[in-house]
């Protein structure tokens, strides 16, 4: 929390003229390529449970609250502070794991907007804060290309690809990301989206990773909105299942 404050402080700036388009990086997989604008915070927060199927019963793995801050510095740049949350992982059998997961920092550079059509570049790095027992002792940075489009007045696709770096056994691996997601504007204040995402091995270990989901965003104002989603494995690496509910609020 004192990383937050401090952030807040030294780059705290005035919001001026008409406030940007509003978008969320939650509760889907794709991050969009818009930024929050000069002089704004957005606080992204949530609860997700994920379970995976697995002989012998369940793993069930609480994470509360999952938490994204993205600071204004530019029209086209944000600085982007996360926090995985508060972990309990309970297993079919033994004892679990709980304690505090990672935070995060990184950035979005948009580099192209002409209006319909946007796209954006954005890295982030683990800061190895949490629990010893829950996070991983070496750097594990990632980066992607984002990108956006208008196909309607009510649609809109985006899309996600890039590179992520994984610590196994104390060796960096790799593996490529992905995620592609389809939104509908259902009314002037509810939307839904249905979207894949996943990740392929690259010198990591291990058959790819491909999920589905679908979800629901509900704007109460024009700087609030809540939202739900659900997922399923469609690999049989992936997770079986996993649900979040949480809130976008920029101030």
């Amino acid at each position: 929390m004192n990383l937050l404050m401090l952030c807040l402080i030294a780059f705290q700036a005035p919001a001026t003229g008409a406030a940007p388009a509003f978008s969320s990086d939650r509760p889907d997989q794709t991050d969009a390529p818009n930024t929050v604008g000069t002089g704004y915070y957005q606080l992204e927060m949530g609860y997700q449970r994920t379970e995976f199927d697995l002989i012998g019963g369940d793993v069930a793995i609480d994470q509360v609250p999952t938490a994204l801050l993205r600071i204004g510095l530019l029209d086209d740049f944000e600085l982007r502070l996360s926090y995985d949350g508060y972990i309990d992982i309970d297993p079919p059998y033994g004892d679990g794991e709980s304690g505090s997961g990672d935070a995060h920092v990184g950035f979005k550079w948009r580099f192209h907007n002409d209006g319909d059509t946007q796209w954006a570049l954005m890295f982030d790095s683990n800061t190895m804060l949490g629990d010893d027992e829950l996070v991983s002792d070496e750097w594990e940075p990632s980066a992607k290309l984002a990108f956006g489009t208008a196909l309607t007045e009510t649609l809109s696709l985006g899309a996600n690809a890039g590179i992520a770096t994984q610590d196994q056994g104390g060796d960096l691996e790799t593996v490529g990301i992905y995620s592609l997601v389809f939104g509908f504007g259902l009314t002037e204040r509810v939307g839904f989206f249905a979207e894949a995402f996943g990740e392929v091995p690259a010198s990591a270990e291990g058959r790819p990773r491909n999920s589905a989901d679908i979800g629901l965003t509900y704007a109460i104002s024009d700087h609030f909105q809540c939202d739900l989603a659900y997922t399923r494995g469609i690999s049989d690496s992936a997770p079986d299942w996993s649900a979040t509910t949480g809130f976008t609020y920029r101030f």
